[in-house]
């Protein structure tokens, strides 16, 4: 019997272990995210978009205003151009937008008819404006 109840102390110690290891390991993919800071809509947001497009290889999420006002990223020939670059060179590849305003700005109207770009607007003025991210391939980078 207490052969048994030493390799049960073994078992649990032994899953104990592995288990605070994942979850240690888990916690610890925080560390890799960057976070920008709050930034005017100039040439260096249209470039960090442009990379984070160039990176993903199967999907891009974005969260983000999609608002029209000046030096707009979404007003910008050159994220749309990337965006159909991008759909051309990766059949495999899907880019969804989740805007907080349904303003008519060059992306939405240009990118519309992609089959694979999927634009929708959330209507909830509460938080509109307190999240915005841009994800690829499922959280790999953010």
């Amino acid at each position: 019997m207490q052969v048994f109840f030493g390799w049960m102390a073994i078992g649990v110690l032994a899953v104990s272990t592995v288990l605070g290891i994942w979850i240690l390991h888990r916690a610890l993919q925080f560390v890799y995210v960057r976070v920008t800071p709050v930034q005017v809509n100039d040439d260096s947001v249209v470039r960090n978009f442009i990379e984070l497009l160039d990176e993903a290889r199967t999907t891009m999420v974005v969260y983000d205003d999609g608002n029209d006002m000046d030096g707009s990223l979404y007003n910008d020939r050159r994220v749309i151009e990337a965006v159909r670059s991008k759909l051309r060179a990766n059949p495999d590849f899907q880019l969804q937008c989740l805007f907080n305003c349904d303003h008519d700005v060059k992306f939405r109207k240009e990118l519309a008819n992609e089959q694979r770009v999927d634009i929708r607007t959330r209507y909830d003025w509460d938080n509109a404006g307190k999240i915005h991210y841009k994800m690829i391939d499922g959280g790999v980078k953010a």
